[in-house]
């Protein structure tokens, strides 16, 4: 289940057993997920089976047979052409407590697409941060930066370089591109897992994000 758009309405805990959950001691409320074009029906059944994105901790504040908002997945862009390095970020993002969605572009060319809406990614939502690798065919991580930080529009996105590569001309010419940060991935998964999670836990948990353009234009550009 993705974590996106819908409204979640609670079900008694008895739908529920907490024998199949991985932290047993932790009494739960049961939910269905209903999108928003589904009518409202209640047959009793439990959503899904274990620990999930469909349980939360118990809220005595919670009424059951109430809806409650389900937060936003947050998508994320990658920009890598290793499929190795692909799923190791989809793994570490994959396990972690925040929903996020992860969109992977093999190289600059086609990330720019992305983020500018164009054919075939004229649905893609305005990710969070970029993940960007620096050695892509086409249009390689440098000549992304270039492009993107020039754009007026794109410019607020961050951009977190993630490569191998520790070469200090490398790490210079990424801030003088404006890169947000520069960091280079670990060798050992346990590191590189905790590396993603901090990145991803910094841009979407700690800093504030700069709002969508559509965002800036409906409240008329004006500041607090």
């Amino acid at each position: 289940m993705e974590a996106g758009s819908g409204s979640l309405l609670l079900v008694p805990v008895g739908a529920h057993e907490t024998a199949d959950d991985d932290i047993v001691n932790e009494p739960l409320i049961t939910m269905r997920f209903l999108p928003p074009t589904e009518s409202i029906s209640v047959d009793g059944e439990a959503s899904t089976p274990g620990r999930s994105a469909n349980s939360l901790p118990h809220d005595r504040n919670v009424t059951v047979g109430g809806w409650v908002d389900v937060p936003t997945a947050i998508d994320v862009l990658l920009v890598e052409d290793d499929p190795a390095d692909a799923f190791m970020v989809e793994e570490a993002l994959g396990g972690w407590h925040v929903a996020t969605k992860l969109h992977v572009a093999s190289d600059g060319e086609q990330a720019a697409a992305f983020l500018r809406r164009l054919d075939p990614y004229t649905d893609a939502p305005r990710p969070a941060f970029v993940l960007l690798d620096l050695n892509m065919p086409r249009k390689n991580g440098f000549e992304f930066l270039d492009d993107i930080k020039r754009d007026e529009h794109l410019s607020v996105i961050p951009v977190v370089v993630f490569t191998s590569s520790s070469d200090p001309e490398h790490v210079l010419r990424s801030y003088a591109s404006h890169a947000n940060a520069y960091v280079v991935k670990p060798t050992d998964f346990a590191d590189y897992e905790r590396t993603v999670r901090s990145i991803e836990h910094f841009y979407t948990q700690v800093s504030v994000r700069p709002p969508a353009p559509e965002d800036r234009a409906g409240n008329g550009g004006n500041g607090a």
